[in-house]
């Protein structure tokens, strides 16, 4: 006759039962480990084991050997990706064309299906495919009220209940504007800095802002209220009102802006670094804080491909490293200084 559960090991089963039905958990979602539970509740392995098993059979859980033990329940079934993308995505020299076509690129690469929309805040989510978004962090809330995952491409989401189900890839953009100051002071000593900033309600562009401060905190700063060129040109008045000896742009796009207004002027262009190192970036000849885009869109693509697996795992915000590709001024220097190699 088998012995009697203990009230410890009701209690245990009580709120793993309780925890399975708090709505944390989404259908899909790896559940306690054999030995998490063994250790978290006090028990023995072979006694979570056993927990685990009855739980499975009881409906709450799914097992799988050598994998582990996951939420059971409907999950969401995509069949393919969708991005969604501002119609700027068409402009062969935006930023969000480049991170297009590399993602497009790599997607192909993968063989996984993909449909494309220009798309804006009004725009209805397709159901059945799993979204990409760029440039689009307004469509938050309709992948929360549709209980749908969604992927955040070099953004991240808004923190909330409306986030628990948006994955993210971006850079540490307070670590790039740390070093864009670094570069000048290691470069041009105490000379005067000034910084070229995006718009004022942007996160990436506050966040490259102050990490350049918080190193020069008397740099003059000049908003350009935009990511985009051609917008940003009509700001160039007003900062080169006062002499400009050093310059950091908040991305390249602003940075070829300047270098646009320097030749049509007639006058030497001031030191620049521009953040993102998009190819015009190269083409111009100036330093840029450089993504690692490759890097960036293989792991958004690997992300999607296990959502089109259904792979219902907690969801994850991944912030990659930047690293500075110098060039003019500032790669002579380093060349000097023997950092070049």
């Amino acid at each position: 006759m088998p012995r009697a559960r203990t009230k410890k090991v009701l209690e245990v089963k009580k709120r793993l039962i309780a925890r399975l039905e708090s709505g944390y958990f989404s259908s899909g979602e790896r559940f306690f480990s054999n030995r998490y539970v063994a250790t978290h509740f006090n028990v023995s392995y072979k006694t979570a084991h056993t927990l685990l098993n009855e739980l499975e059979e009881e409906g709450y859980l799914k097992r799988k050997g050598q994998s582990g033990s996951f939420v059971a329940g409907l999950q969401r079934s995509y069949q393919g990706v969708a991005i969604y993308a501002p119609r700027r995505i068409e402009d062969p020299a935006s930023y969000s064309n480049f991170l297009f076509e590399l993602l497009k690129g790599q997607l192909k690469k993968e063989n996984l299906p993909y449909e494309v929309f220009i798309a804006d805040c009004s725009t209805k989510l397709k159901e059945e495919l799993y979204p990409i978004v760029i440039d689009l962090p307004c469509l938050q809330e309709q992948l929360y009220h549709l209980n749908s995952y969604g992927l955040f491409l070099n953004d991240k989401p808004q923190p909330g209940l409306s986030s628990i189900l948006v994955d993210s890839i971006y850079c540490d953009n307070y670590s790039g504007g740390v070093a864009a100051a670094q570069l000048i002071q290691q470069t041009f000593g105490n000379a005067k800095s000034t910084i070229f900033a995006g718009p004022r309600n942007d996160w990436r562009g506050e966040a490259r802002l102050k990490g350049f401060l918080s190193r020069i905190p008397d740099a003059r700063v000049v908003f350009a209220e935009t990511w985009h060129q051609e917008i940003a040109f009509k700001r160039l008045n007003l900062l080169f009102a006062e002499p400009v000896e050093t310059l950091f742009c908040c991305n390249d796009k602003l940075a070829a802006a300047v270098v646009e207004y320097c030749e049509k002027a007639a006058f030497k262009r001031p030191p620049i670094i521009g953040f993102d190192n998009l190819p015009i970036s190269e083409v111009l000849a100036f330093t840029s804080i450089g993504v690692p885009w490759q890097e960036v869109i293989e792991i958004a693509v690997k992300c999607a491909a296990g959502r089109l697996k259904q792979n219902g795992s907690a969801v994850r915000h991944t912030m990659v490293a930047i690293k500075p590709v110098l060039r003019g001024e500032f790669l002579k220097t380093e060349e000097e200084n023997g950092r070049g190699k």
